[in-house]
């Protein structure tokens, strides 16, 4: 599946009409609020100098596969788009998965984190206003190895808080411009 470029196209009766897919994005993805997951994961691959998905079917056992570590994106916000409160309790899921039977490359068989490296991402400017996705200030990346989430929670443990985290992981906290270097001291 190639990457459209949003000038595509619709058709009808084999002719181009004037509806383009940018029109649909706009349409559709406009309320980015309500988007971070997608966010999250788009703003890593970019800090990593990913411009094409490596997971373009969205059902792989990880998110992004660089230099053959395969990093998971978990992604939680203070702030939503269908209310102006901020939110109490957040948390990650870090369930494993079963790699059995699976055809894509770097799974593990069994029941197990399938992946190198977590990056949390959590949205929170302190206001919602403040907290809007594309304001890159207001993100905030933990990158932890998966060695260490496997070291301080059994695999038993499908979700760890956003306050656990922040708290016993702040060591791993960096901006957007520094994922790249975070993640590639991580790999060696």
């Amino acid at each position: 599946m190639d990457l459209l470029t949003g000038k595509e196209k619709f058709k009808l009766s084999g002719k181009d009409t004037d509806i383009d897919v940018t029109s649909f994005w706009s349409y559709s993805f406009s309320n980015l609020m309500d988007k971070e997951d997608e966010i999250a994961e788009f703003l890593v691959a970019k800090a990593l100098g990913i411009d094409e998905p490596s997971n373009k079917l969205y059902w792989t056992l990880y998110d992004i596969l660089y230099r053959n570590t395969r990093i998971e994106v978990k992604q939680t916000s203070f702030y939503h788009g269908w209310t102006k409160e901020r939110s109490k309790t957040l948390a990650f899921d870090i369930a494993p998965r079963d790699g059995s039977n699976r055809e894509e490359p770097f799974c593990e068989p069994g029941l197990h984190r399938q992946n190198d490296i977590y990056v949390f991402c959590i949205v929170d400017g302190g206001s919602f206003e403040d907290s809007y996705p594309l304001n890159l200030d207001a993100w905030k990346f933990y990158i932890i190895p998966t060695s260490v989430i496997n070291e301080n929670f059994p695999e038993t443990q499908g979700k760890v808080s956003v306050s656990v985290i922040e708290k016993q992981y702040s060591k791993y906290l960096c901006r957007f411009d520094e994922i790249a270097a975070r993640v590639n001291s991580i790999i060696g």
